[in-house]
């Protein structure tokens, strides 16, 4: 079992790519704009990514700009632009799967590591195949791997075979990336209308051995209900997948552990129980919700349970 530590993707580290920020105009203080018109202006404080896409709440809104009225019924109810989220470049790393970078063909990113990456995992993906490549300070190439993500695991006889659909992965993980500071990381999705809802970099550090009795699932937050007469009301909302990992720890080895599950414990990052094993899915990019279980044991290995739950 391994845990990947997410580097937070500022303006600085992300320093190319081929995904413009074009989706509304940029604001101006000299537009009046009416309700529902939606601008790119800079983020507001806290949030990583340089510029965000923010919505008019108000009519004839006029030179107040975006980041320092936002709506908000209780604290600010007088203003005026609702924060609506990342451009379409940034989805990527805002921390949400469910919101994808959309393109027509191949996305690519170049991003200068601030510091050690030995991983990298693609959330919520549609495309071909995934490049990931290192080059050095002199910008030498010095270590690239290409995962295809078609799956043709349906196909188990020839009715199959002439009747299959592409299937692609919505996952991936690298590990072993040479990443130090001051490199170059570049991405490349390849494929016909490419996506990505998160993509996650980072140190990996392994916490253990899984075992068999790990389970997966999610949690889901549509609305599901009936009314007086039994009809069905659905609203489709978001879901978290969920995994519960069963793993061993060495003797001499649980402070550090505990120690690395316990600093991450309201931190998002990607937990993993091999970069071989994504076909089983016990792979979640999210937060421990149970907490750590470990019955002390004085010989052998401790036998360790962690539940998590991952973002939307």
């Amino acid at each position: 079992m391994y845990v990947l530590q997410p580097i937070t993707v500022t303006e600085a580290v992300l320093t190319a790519s081929n995904i413009p920020e074009t989706d509304y105009a940029t604001w101006a203080s000299g537009t009046t704009y009416a309700a529902g018109a939606r601008v790119v202006a800079p983020s507001p404080a806290g949030v990583s990514y340089p510029r965000s896409i923010y919505e008019s709440v108000a009519g004839g809104n006029q030179g107040t700009s975006p980041a320092s009225s936002i709506f908000h019924k209780e604290n600010n109810p007088a203003g005026k632009w609702i924060w609506v989220g990342a451009t379409n470049r940034w989805r990527a790393f805002d921390g949400n799967i469910s919101d994808r970078v959309i393109a027509a063909g191949d996305i690519t990113f170049t991003l200068t590591l601030p510091s050690l990456c030995t991983g990298i995992a693609f959330f919520n993906l549609r495309a071909s195949s995934v490049t990931v490549q290192i080059r050095d300070t002199a910008d030498a190439v010095i270590w690239t791997r290409t995962r295809t993500l078609t799956n043709t695991d349906a196909i188990t006889d020839w009715f199959e075979f002439f009747t299959w659909e592409p299937d692609l992965e919505p996952e991936a993980i690298f590990t072993g990336l040479p990443g130090y500071t001051g490199y170059k990381l570049d991405i490349t999705l390849s494929g016909l209308n490419s996506r990505v809802g998160a993509i996650a970099l980072g140190k990996v550090t392994q916490l253990g051995k899984p075992m068999p009795g790990t389970e997966i699932g999610f949690e889901s937050y549509s609305r599901k209900e009936r009314d007086d007469f039994g009809n069905p009301i659905l609203i489709k909302r978001p879901y978290a997948d969920t995994v519960t990992f069963q793993f061993t720890v060495p003797l001499t080895d649980l402070r550090r552990v505990k120690r690395v599950i316990s600093s991450l414990e309201s931190t998002p990052a990607v937990w993993f129980a091999g970069a071989h094993l994504t076909y089983l899915g016990a792979t979640v990019f999210g937060f421990p919700t149970g907490g750590l279980r470990v019955p002390i044991s004085i010989e052998g290995v401790h036998f360790a349970s962690l539940e998590l739950e991952g973002l939307t």
